[in-house]
């Protein structure tokens, strides 16, 4: 009978332990959460010496810094993220996501590309015998220096900024714009229209093709690009045209194989006795420097120390 009584409450409490197990598994197990804002060290917010890592200020307060596991979010200096304690020892503190609590609804777009672990060596191709695991292959649109591109609602395109050397000196494109609409060809005609940057002057600029009938059995001339100048794209424009779509009616036309311009080889002559070589303006002229009638000495500019001389 005793016997029979251990089996019966032995069986109850397996019973109930059973039931709370069942229980358990509908809670949500307990974490350790809290918010951080990535700071740097030194300029960098990663940790040369554990890889992975990175620094971080606990709830945001610089007396409370400290070092998470990034895993597999991807952060930048400034950012807020959500951060829990690892279950197993020694209980660091790793990312699990980024705080979206501080942002407006359409700034979040911009933090959803941070939701992937650091993988830029997966895209990496060194060398031929050496590609990553997801190579990236560029193509020419994907790079932007002088493309030209369309709105696909106006006449207007857009030139991207470009850094070149010009006479052995750097100089720097901004961008900018052109308004194609009177290079609209007249009835039954088409053209092409040629866009390029003029290194000399560091300004944009067009020429106009020869107009043809537009019957798709003429071809259509592409103008020669002018000297000291760098092609950006050719253009086609048909009469009645209202818009360039850049698909559809821009030929890119960068040189990235060549030197991407047109210029002269040699260098100016002086046109009469007594000139100098002066480097103004971007390019190289001959002038007479202006002499001081009472001592006979060159004029010097009083602002920045240059030579004067009358082109």
């Amino acid at each position: 009978m005793a016997d029979k009584f251990r089996r019966s409450m032995h069986s109850i409490r397996n019973e109930i332990k059973n039931t709370q197990a069942i229980k358990a598994t509908a809670f949500e197990s307990w974490k350790d959460v809290a918010l951080a804002k990535v700071f740097e060290i030194g300029g960098n917010y990663t940790i040369a010496t554990k890889p992975g890592y990175i620094h971080i200020h606990e709830w945001g307060m610089p007396e409370s810094p400290g070092i998470a596991f990034a895993g597999s979010v991807t952060v930048r200096t400034g950012d807020w993220v959500k951060i829990s304690r690892h279950p197993k020892e020694p209980y660091e503190w790793q990312v699990i996501d980024i705080w979206s609590g501080a942002l407006v609804p359409g700034d979040y777009s911009a933090y959803i590309r941070h939701l992937v672990p650091v993988h830029g060596r997966n895209h990496w191709w060194p060398s031929e015998s050496d590609p990553g695991a997801d190579p990236v292959r560029v193509y020419r649109p994907a790079l932007q220096e002088l493309k030209c591109t369309g709105d696909g609602a106006t006449l207007t395109v857009t030139i991207q900024p470009h850094i070149y050397l010009y006479s052995g000196i750097r100089r720097e494109y901004g961008g900018g714009q052109v308004d194609l609409s009177s290079s609209v060809p007249g009835a039954s005609m088409i053209r092409r229209t040629l866009v390029y940057l003029n290194v000399a002057t560091n300004a944009l600029g067009i020429v106009d093709g020869v107009e043809v009938l537009n019957t798709g059995a003429i071809p259509v001339p592409i103008p020669a690009l002018p000297s000291n100048c760098r092609a950006s794209a050719v253009v086609e424009l048909e009469n009645g045209q209202s818009t360039i779509i850049t698909a559809d009616d821009i030929l890119d036309s960068r040189d990235w194989l060549g030197n991407g311009s047109s210029s002269s080889t040699t260098m100016p002559t002086a046109s009469e006795f007594g000139q100098l070589l002066f480097y103004d303006d971007g390019g190289y002229v001959w002038g007479k420097p202006v002499i001081d009638e009472t001592d006979y000495s060159i004029v010097i500019d009083d602002e920045d120390f240059s030579i004067v001389y009358d082109g």
